[in-house]
């Protein structure tokens, strides 16, 4: 028995012709044994189709729990090389935004033990202080 789909989709979108990255993972096991597991993902730019970076997100998400990437900066830095053109020059931006946030935070507990009597507020790429 076969089945129709009600809406049929054509999807311009051919996996085995993009351009790929691999990465892998060895593990020793007690018994001495080295697995090997390598996790190939779609590289995607500002050309490629929706079809094709929600594919990449797919592949992705697979890769992080087969090679049990954690998270942090090393998982940032593996996502950054399955993009290319705007779409990783995007990443890179909201990459050093989040950095430029996190450098305001760790200035802001520096300026809390350093003036401990004032108190400040934070507004967008400018800090303003004043005395209680």
């Amino acid at each position: 028995m076969s089945i129709e789909p009600i809406v049929k989709i054509k999807t311009d979108f051919d996996p085995s012709e993009a351009e790929t990255v691999s990465f892998s993972k060895k593990k020793t096991n007690p018994d001495g044994s080295v697995e090997s597991t390598k996790c190939t993902i779609t590289i995607v730019n500002s050309e490629s189709s929706e079809e094709a970076f929600l594919y990449l997100l797919s592949q992705f998400k697979h890769a992080r729990r087969t090679l049990e990437w954690t998270g942090g900066d090393d998982l940032a830095n593996k996502f950054s090389q399955t993009l290319q053109g705007s779409y990783l020059e995007d990443w890179n931006d909201m990459v050093q935004a989040v950095q430029d946030i996190e450098d305001e935070g760790t200035m802001q507990k520096k300026m809390e033990k350093q003036l401990p009597r004032h108190q400040y507020t934070t507004k967008p790429g400018l800090m303003r202080y004043w005395r209680i």
